[in-house]
């Protein structure tokens, strides 16, 4: 589990780095999981969630060491996704459970997390490097990240105008115009 997440996290950043010192220019979006701020999630246990919470780390601390060449590194935390590996697991009763603490009361799809990963990538975010906490949840959770995400989109009404917040608030939207 380590070796995926962090150290998976770790090796890409390592290849992809040089090229986008060269260029003065990049934008790195890690996967960490709401689990690393829970301290567990739905399905993993100890470990994965202190894999993810190293995602989170590292995250930041490159954020900080890429900043000067102009290098961006956020990470996102997801809450529970609906996917293949969820779908054979989940029963209708836990299904109900887990929703039931979701602010949207649905399962997140893969699609609206590779919406919050296009705008993270995308110029919108320009100014937006170590986020990774509270900051990118997709889905949310009351206690953790759904104001956040609402915070973010005003922030890039002001910076580039309404129509870029509604597709932070819709990546649907943003993967089918963007």
């Amino acid at each position: 589990i380590f070796d995926i997440n962090m150290r998976g996290t770790m090796y890409m950043t390592q290849a992809v780095v040089p090229h986008m010192r060269a260029q003065r220019s990049g934008s790195i979006v890690n996967m960490s999981s709401v689990s690393a701020q829970r301290g567990g999630g739905v399905f993993g246990g100890s470990h994965y969630s202190a894999a993810k919470a190293a995602v989170l780390g590292y995250t930041k601390a490159a954020a900080r060491e890429l900043g000067p060449d102009n290098v961006r590194v956020n990470a996102i935390c997801p809450s529970f996704i609906d996917t293949d590996i969820t779908a054979g697991m989940m029963t209708a009763d836990k299904l109900a459970a887990i929703v039931a603490g979701v602010p949207l009361g649905r399962p997140g799809h893969a699609h609206e997390v590779a919406g919050c990963v296009l705008f993270l990538a995308s110029d919108l975010a320009s100014y937006l490097t170590g986020l990774g906490e509270r900051e990118a949840v997709p889905g949310g959770h009351a206690d953790e990240g759904a104001l956040a995400c609402l915070a973010l989109a005003e922030a890039v009404d002001v910076a580039a105008g309404a129509e870029a917040a509604e597709f932070v608030l819709k990546p649907c939207d943003f993967l089918k115009h963007g």
